[in-house]
């Protein structure tokens, strides 16, 4: 009688087991996460040291009396112009932000935000590029601006 208490205890075990790992893979094939209102990127011009004019992108708010800008940036040198196309062709620049996970070799997995410019052209397909947090700070202007209050958006 103890043998099968035993094993009904670990067949019990073993069904939480498979549910949980059900569970996780159902989220990791799922990891699509928008905002829940649409969040927009904007651009406005600077000048550097040298004269030339670039674009700086960012996200504008106002918390706590205060306007606040959490900029973001291509993710390499090529991405800019790809920017600067696509806001010559799209009316509005919408950020979109992905929870997404990797799994390493080891089968570990690492769970992070990815951040997209995304835009339509004038016949209407959709054009986007991955961009980037200018900075870590970005990340938690970011999450006040899109009202996650003190919570990372990273």
């Amino acid at each position: 009688m103890a043998e099968v208490k035993a094993n009904g205890t670990m067949e019990a075990k073993a069904m939480e087991a498979m549910k949980a790992a059900a569970a996780e893979q159902t989220a990791a094939e799922a990891p699509v996460q928008e905002a829940k209102k649409p969040i927009f990127l904007t651009r406005s011009p600077f000048k550097t040291r040298d004269g030339r004019k670039m674009w700086s992108y960012y996200v504008a708010g106002q918390k706590y009396g205060r306007e606040i800008k959490a900029e973001f940036t291509a993710r390499d040198a090529g991405g800019f112009g790809f920017l600067d196309m696509l806001f010559a062709v799209a009316k509005e620049v919408q950020l979109v932000i992905r929870d997404e996970v990797m799994e390493g070799d080891n089968g570990r997995k690492t769970y992070y935000k990815s951040y997209e410019a995304q835009g339509i052209d004038p016949e209407g397909e959709i054009v986007s590029i991955k961009i980037r947090p200018k900075n870590d700070s970005d990340k938690a202007y970011l999450a006040l601006i899109i009202g996650q209050g003190g919570e990372s958006a990273a």
